[in-house]
C-alpha cells in the first residue's frame, strides 16, 4: 500500500507545517531505500524510514533565521501527494496572489507581445449614475449664453450660476456649462477632433415634437426634423445648432433600446446628417 510521511518540517517562523503537509521528496526516497534493505527486507512490518540529509541535518539554524524541525511519522492510510514548498521558497509576490485568491481572466496582465490588446472586464466594475455635466468652449459666449438661457429651462434645466466665463444650468440628472473660448483659436468644427455633437435624452416621443415646434420659434438653426432613425428599434430624435455651429440633438428610444433582447445597434454610417429627403 503507497503510503505518505507526515512530518513537522524546517518552516520560517510563524509558518506552522501540520501533519498534512505532504513529504519532501528525499524523505519518500529514503523510505524506499529502507523498503528494500536491512534485516526486515521483504517482511510484512513496516520498515522505519531512514532520514534524508535534510532530516538529520543539526537543529541548529546555519542560514540566520529561526526555522525548527521535528522527526518525522508516517501514515500508511494515505497516499502521498506532490511535495508541498517551504514558504520561505515562494516569492513574496506569488504568496501575496494566493492571499488575494486568483485574479479574474479579463484583468491578468497580457504578454509582451499583446500589451497594445484591450482587456474589457466581462462584467462591470462600477456602474455611472449618468453624466454629471458637459463644458463647451465657444467664442460667441454672449449669443450661446442668450441661446441657453431660453433652450435650458425648456428641456427642464435652470440656470444656477452666470459670470463672465461661466454660465451653468443643472436639471434632468445632468448639467450644462458654457465657457468663453480663446478668440484667436480655431472655429468649432463638428469633423475636427473633439465634441461631435451632444444628445440629450427625452422621455417621449411627444417632448420631441413639442421641441421642435419650440426651435422653430426661437430661430435655431434645424439640421434634422424629427423623423425614426436607424441607429436603435424605435429611435426618435431631432438635431439642431447652437449660435456656435455646436450640433445638439434630443431622442426618445423605447425600452431598453439596443440592450432589449434581439435588437442590436446600427452605426448607419451612410445615413445623412440631415436625415430622410
Amino acid at each position: 500500500m503507497s503510503d505518505w510521511i507526515t512530518c513537522n518540517r524546517r518552516s520560517p517562523a510563524g509558518v506552522s507545517w501540520n501533519s498534512s503537509t505532504p513529504s519532501p521528496p528525499n524523505a519518500i526516497a529514503g523510505r524506499s531505500a529502507a523498503r528494500t534493505s536491512g534485516p526486515e527486507a521483504g517482511s510484512n512490518s513496516s520498515p522505519t524510514p531512514t532520514p534524508s540529509a535534510s532530516q538529520t541535518r543539526s537543529s541548529d539554524p546555519t542560514d540566520g533565521d529561526t526555522r525548527s524541525r521535528s522527526t518525522c511519522e508516517r501514515n500508511p492510510l494515505v497516499s502521498p501527494a506532490p511535495a508541498a514548498r517551504l514558504a520561505s521558497d515562494i516569492p513574496r509576490d506569488s504568496r501575496a496572489a494566493r492571499r488575494r485568491g486568483p485574479m479574474p481572466a479579463d484583468l491578468r496582465p497580457v504578454s509582451s507581445a499583446a500589451s497594445t490588446m484591450l482587456r474589457v472586464p466581462s462584467s462591470p466594475v462600477i456602474e455611472i449614475n449618468g453624466v454629471a455635466h458637459v463644458a463647451l468652449r465657444v467664442r460667441r459666449f454672449d449669443e450661446c449664453a442668450a441661446f441657453y438661457d431660453r433652450l435650458m429651462p425648456f428641456l427642464g434645466l435652470q440656470r444656477v450660476h452666470r459670470s463672465g466665463d461661466l454660465v451653468y444650468h443643472v436639471g434632468g440628472r445632468t448639467a450644462l456649462g458654457i465657457r468663453p473660448a480663446d478668440p484667436a483659436g480655431p472655429a468649432h468644427v463638428e469633423t475636427a477632433p473633439g465634441l461631435d455633437h451632444l444628445c440629450w435624452r427625452a422621455r417621449s416621443r411627444e417632448d420631441i415634437d413639442a421641441l421642435y415646434a419650440f426651435l422653430l420659434e426661437l430661430g435655431a438653426d434645424i439640421v434634422r426634423a424629427p423623423e425614426e432613425g436607424p441607429w436603435a428599434p424605435g429611435y426618435y430624435s431631432l438635431s439642431f445648432r447652437d449660435p456656435e455651429g455646436i450640433r445638439l440633438e434630443v431622442n426618445h428610444v423605447p425600452g431598453r433600446g439596443v440592450l432589449a433582447e434581439d435588437a442590436a445597434f446600427d452605426p448607419a454610417p451612410g445615413y445623412p446628417l440631415e436625415g430622410r429627403p
